[in-house]
């Protein structure tokens, strides 16, 4: 009996420990069959508990690729790839582009874009767009304006991208970028510290003419006197020169041209006239694009006095020493 016993406290022990998750009551027996009954019984239980977890996984529910969401991808396209952007003052600087944005999205699908530029500043329409389950597209205005006179060396960019919320998923928007090309627009300035003089008859002057690039990039300039304006004061006996017919100034600068004026070296017992010197500034890069931009300047040269050339002191002592013998003759008669 006391062996008897021993299994059969063993068996309870061994039972309570393995089946106490199970919340099951027994009644246990003395006898060793009754034991065995107890051990076939657990191994029973275990293999029911396992038969129900694969009943289970075969009936877990695995959801199309269509309810679980198709791999959502929002993309932007913008056209044209490149834009020209007119800065001269007075322009608005504004350029537009184009777009369409593509959803791949088994389910309802937000998006939300954003548009960036470098140097300007960009705005993209319209900003936020909701798209159906199964996916589908939209278009989308881009407009960028640039700040008047931006440099003609610099180049803009403009990039779309944004985020996207597909149920209970969200992320990034694709991004793409267009270029803005800078406008080269042609503008001057020519101005001198004394566009009128004063000179006696077969006088050289001297001008000195201030050009000043205004215009949002390098630009050649050459520089002449009107032709009519020329021929006019050629036949006038008057020679007239441009020290530098060409120069090179960058955008904001500016450079120092002399003009040598020379009247006529002739008789000329007494002169009260001003002449005109029409000085013309064009810019050479404009000219190479098919515009004419050019500036004119005027000049004056006011003559008096008389000239005599080559008996300046000749004259002046013989008009001193008439001067004298009319004093001297007057002054016999007062006697």
């Amino acid at each position: 009996m006391k062996g008897t016993e021993l299994v059969n406290d063993r068996a309870r022990r061994s039972v309570k420990k393995g089946f106490q998750n199970f919340n099951i009551r027994f009644t246990f027996y003395n006898t060793p069959h009754e034991v065995l009954s107890m051990k076939h019984l657990k191994a029973g239980i275990r293999v029911l508990v396992f038969v129900m977890l694969l009943w289970g996984m075969a009936f877990t529910y695995v959801p199309h690729e269509a309810d679980a969401g198709i791999r959502t991808v929002v993309t932007v396209s913008l056209t044209p790839a490149s834009q020209e952007a007119d800065v001269s003052p007075g322009s608005s600087g504004v350029v537009i582009f184009s777009g369409t944005v593509e959803v791949q999205s088994g389910e309802r699908t937000v998006v939300n874009l954003q548009a960036t530029a470098q140097i300007g500043t960009a705005v993209v329409s319209p900003s936020s767009a909701v798209v159906p389950a199964g996916g589908g597209s939209f278009p989308i205005s881009v407009s960028v304006r640039e700040p008047p006179e931006t440099s003609y060396t610099l180049t803009d960019k403009v990039t779309v991208g944004g985020t996207w919320q597909s149920g209970a998923l969200a992320g990034p928007v694709s991004e793409t970028s267009a270029q803005v090309v800078i406008k080269q627009f042609f503008r001057m300035t020519i101005s001198t510290q004394s566009p009128y003089v004063e000179v006696k008859p077969g006088s050289q002057v001297y001008f000195d003419i201030l050009i000043e690039n205004n215009g949002n990039g390098r630009d050649t300039f050459t520089v002449e006197i009107d032709p009519d304006n020329l021929k006019e004061l050629t036949a006038k006996d008057w020679a007239v020169q441009v020290g530098t017919p060409k120069v090179t100034i960058d955008e904001k600068a500016k450079k120092h041209v002399t003009i040598i004026a020379t009247t006529p070296q002739k008789t000329t017992p007494w002169k009260n006239s001003i002449d005109r010197i029409v000085v013309v500034v064009k810019s050479e890069n404009a000219q190479n694009v098919g515009q004419n931009v050019k500036e004119t300047y005027n000049l004056y040269v006011r003559q008096h006095g008389f000239h005599i050339p080559g008996f300046e002191p000749a004259f002046a002592l013989l008009a001193l020493a008439m001067v004298a013998a009319l004093m001297k003759k007057k002054a016999i008669r007062t006697r």
